[in-house]
């Protein structure tokens, strides 16, 4: 150097990244899939900083102003050829035209006053915006999101048994697909994914492991009630329908024979301190007091006292004849349903054998998932029949149990009172 003249870096310091050897280029250069993406700076990313330290030159203004005419329907060429002599020219342009339509206010954008001037409008017209980068995209891998759309990324791959997908859809571990391709396989593995795709090394590597990408593996879906339900067609959901009834039917037997049952020995106690006293019309008029089978056989027992034993004994037997009709309500129907409830099971199962056959019969044993169908039906309407017919008959025999020994009771109860009765007349 001349003499008197200092080296430049003596006049300009370099900045730190620069200086330390830290510089990284990608942290600086224009890259419209990061900022696509929502990443990357402040000068590329936000709009208003971007044209803040954006110098509009004429071939920038001239672009964004074709741009904004065409999208108005004002002229300006459909298709538009970039070329520049140095590096990053033509992604700055991309990056403009996508923060000019990005739905920011054209006021707020520094330069736009003369490009709106030379398009002839006052504000930019809204826009859809599409990006496609090719750099950040490779042709032949494709992943799937978790919603089945497919998406294409950077696929990266531990040999032929695993292997993680990056896109800005969605990434996580794949699994394969069928004919070679990959989808994303649930929530697996997101976090190994994330560190992955961060450049960082996972602390646990999570993975999905394969044999081949030829065969796809399906997402076993969890089994609800309903899915169950339907598996077994039409023939379980009508065995269901009975186990509902019968429910609602053994729910309303419960109901009457627990009125039928009230308080027996509140009624025999008093109705029989009445009777030993002599006070026939006041044991009557106790019985009215109470509801239910048992005072009603109580109060024809006390109504009939004066007449011989045998011909009392007959009326009794006579009443509680005529309360079995109120207390075996539903019994026969609730047994019913237990009885046929499995018959509907047998007979699905003959069914779904039947359509197995007829599947194998026209397309073969090559493909399980074919058979499934009339082998669920077969097994599902066994287990759907079993299910009801099981509680519905051991609830069943329990409340004739239940109404049998109300039938004792008031039995028990009529005969107290005739033999109170007949001890006050012998000691009178």
């Amino acid at each position: 150097p001349k003499a008197g003249l200092k080296p430049w870096r003596e006049l300009i310091t370099p900045h730190r990244e620069v200086a330390s050897g830290e510089y990284m280029e990608a942290e600086f250069a224009a890259d419209l899939a990061q900022v696509y993406r929502g990443e990357g700076s402040d000068e590329y990313r936000d709009p208003e900083e971007f044209f803040r330290r954006t110098f509009i030159t004429v071939g920038l203004r001239e672009l964004l102003a074709g741009a904004l005419q065409r999208i108005a329907g004002k002229g300006g060429d459909p298709v538009i050829e970039l070329q520049t002599n140095f590096g990053g020219g033509k992604t700055h342009s991309m990056l403009a035209l996508y923060h000019v339509f990005s739905g920011v206010a054209s006021s707020k954008l520094e330069g736009m006053e003369p490009v709106l001037q030379e398009a002839g409008m006052t504000s930019a017209p809204k826009a859809n915006r599409a990006v496609l980068v090719g750099t950040a995209l490779t042709p032949g891998d494709i992943d799937k999101k978790p919603d089945g759309t497919e998406v294409q990324g950077r696929i990266l791959r531990l040999g032929n048994i695993a292997a993680y997908g990056f896109s800005p859809q969605g990434s996580g571990a794949l699994a394969p697909a069928g004919d070679g391709r990959l989808k994303v396989w649930g929530e697996a593995a997101v976090d190994t994914t994330a560190a992955l795709e961060a450049g960082q090394v996972p602390g646990l590597l999570g993975m999905f492991l394969f044999e081949s990408e030829t065969k796809a593996i399906e997402e076993k879906e969890g089994k609800t009630i309903l899915g169950v339900i339907s598996s077994g067609g039409t023939i379980a959901w009508i065995i269901v329908a009975l186990g509902l009834f019968a429910g609602v039917l053994i729910v309303l037997r419960i109901f009457f024979l627990r009125g039928a049952s009230a308080s027996t020995e509140k009624i025999v106690g008093e109705v029989g301190s009445l009777v030993r006293k002599g006070e026939i019309n006041g044991a009557l008029e106790a019985c009215k007091k109470f509801k239910g089978s048992t005072a009603r056989v109580v109060a024809a027992a006390v109504r009939n006292l004066e007449r011989d034993r045998d011909h009392l004994e007959d009326i009794i037997s006579e009443s509680i004849l005529h309360e079995s009709s109120h207390l075996n309500r539903f019994g026969a129907f609730i047994l019913v349903i237990a009885a046929v409830a499995p018959l509907l099971g047998l007979l699905g199962t003959v069914t779904g054998m039947i359509t197995t056959f007829d599947i194998i019969t026209e397309f073969g044993t090559g493909d399980p998932k074919l058979l499934s169908g009339g082998i669920s039906i077969a097994l599902v309407t066994t287990e759907i029949g079993l299910a009801v017919a099981i509680p519905t008959l051991l609830l069943g025999n329990v409340l004739s149990g239940w109404a049998e020994s109300i039938k004792d009771d008031m039995e028990k109860g009529a005969l107290r009172v005739i033999n109170q009765f007949k001890e006050l007349r012998g000691t009178a």
